[in-house]
């Protein structure tokens, strides 16, 4: 059964903001802007000043305030400005504090791997650096197609494709952080957000990759917090149990809060309706869906 995408716009994000969150925003990005050291910093529901320490840290790790502010404007697909404070706002239940510090640590992140130069790269400067990288590109193991049920972008993992030992988890990183960055072209109001599917069908252990599972863990949870809407893990096996227990313990409890485990087709249209599923008995490769994605990656990044 076909489910409506809701027209609600959810509280705290653009379009639906108290007068109290409205207040929080104006202090966060005050705080943002007081770590040049030339301003004061806003002031938490208390009237105390907000914390800077933790923020300050990462900022004097990248050499100053222009490298950080410098970073935080070249991220090319965060969306508007005021919806990247949101996110980290509402992941830190609007303390303004932790929520600037989660946002300096994610900016020294995109420091250290690089993040703004892999996008650059394009898939054939990547191809070229990254022995492995083309293979991610070519195996069909992970690509975007249609919105789920709540109108977000879906973004398919189909697992038993995956085998460690096929790149170096320098390739599988870049990887991602290049699909989840290019991707971001594709999130939609009024939430901004994407569903992810773990397609594990004929999952085995050759197919567990430990590093990889922490990675997108962390980026997820500390780097593109509130980007994540709904996590699917479809068909997990029994030897999955274990391993889940394992993963659950990584997990945020918001996190872990938007993952649903759905069994068979049935229970997947539950969140995705059908006219949205890829074609093809359990989600077999579409072919023509990776030629219509990597073509409208191609007409960003010729």
């Amino acid at each position: 059964m076909t489910q409506p995408i809701p027209d609600a716009i959810p509280s705290g994000h653009i379009g639906n903001i108290s007068p109290e969150q409205d207040d929080t925003l104006k202090q966060m990005w005050a705080s943002f802007f007081a770590l040049d050291g030339t301003s004061e910093p806003g002031k938490t529901a208390t009237g105390a000043p907000v914390d800077l320490t933790e923020a300050k840290k990462y900022v004097a790790d990248l050499g100053g305030f222009e490298k950080f502010h410098e970073t935080f404007w070249r991220t090319p697909f965060s969306g508007p400005p005021d919806s990247t404070m949101l996110r980290f706002l509402r992941a830190r239940k609007w303390d303004v504090t932790a929520a600037l510090g989660m946002l300096a640590c994610m900016i020294a992140w995109r420091v250290e791997l690089a993040v703004d130069e892999i996008v650059e790269a394009g898939e054939e400067g990547l191809n070229r650096d990254l022995p492995g990288f083309d293979l991610q590109m070519r195996s069909g193991k992970s690509y975007l197609h249609g919105t789920d049920a709540q109108g977000r972008i879906v973004i398919y993992i189909h697992v038993q494709i995956h085998d460690s030992r096929q790149q170096t988890f320098e390739a599988l990183r870049a990887f991602t952080i290049f699909s989840v960055e290019t991707g971001r072209l594709f999130l939609a109001p009024p939430t901004n957000q994407a569903c992810l599917v773990f397609d594990l069908t004929n999952f085995g252990l050759s197919n567990m990759d430990w590093a990889f599972i922490k990675f997108l863990v962390k980026a997820f949870e500390a780097y593109y917090p509130e980007t994540l809407g709904v996590l699917a893990i479809h068909k997990a096996p029994w030897v999955f149990s274990t391993i889940w227990g394992a993963i659950r313990s990584l997990l945020d409890p918001v996190v872990a809060d938007k993952v649903v485990f759905t069994k068979n087709e049935k229970e997947l249209k539950q969140v995705i309706n059908a006219e949205h599923l890829p074609k093809g008995q359990s989600f077999s490769i579409s072919l023509e869906t990776n030629i219509l994605f990597q073509s409208l990656r191609a007409s960003f990044f010729p």
